[in-house]
């Protein structure tokens, strides 16, 4: 299993500077912009408003260049995540599921 980590981390890593555009989608709350700052400070957003259109970050990890969109999960806002599907090499859908009791 560790055979193939080392397979994608020398092709990511050994290759030539690549661009990557990245989208994170999600319901409201389901924690976006959480993943957004912990990919990009390295810490987590203990608070934070509700996103309102899209916060976008560019991250650098050794020579891959992360464009990334943090898309407004809110019903109003949900309509415009279909221009953003052909922009991007990736898409990660956030689900957030929370238990009371």
């Amino acid at each position: 299993m560790g055979g193939i980590f080392e397979t994608i981390s020398t092709f990511f890593f050994t290759k030539p500077h690549i661009e990557f555009r990245l989208s994170i989608i999600g319901f409201a709350n389901a924690g976006k912009t959480t993943i957004l700052h912990s990919l990009k400070f390295g810490d987590y957003l203990l608070s934070s408003t509700p996103t309102i259109g899209m916060n976008t970050e560019e991250i650098s990890i050794k020579n891959v260049n992360l464009k990334v969109w943090d898309l407004s999960g809110q019903a109003k806002m949900r309509t415009t995540w279909k221009y953003y599907y052909e922009q991007v090499n990736g898409l990660v859908f956030v689900i957030n599921s929370l238990m009371d009791g």
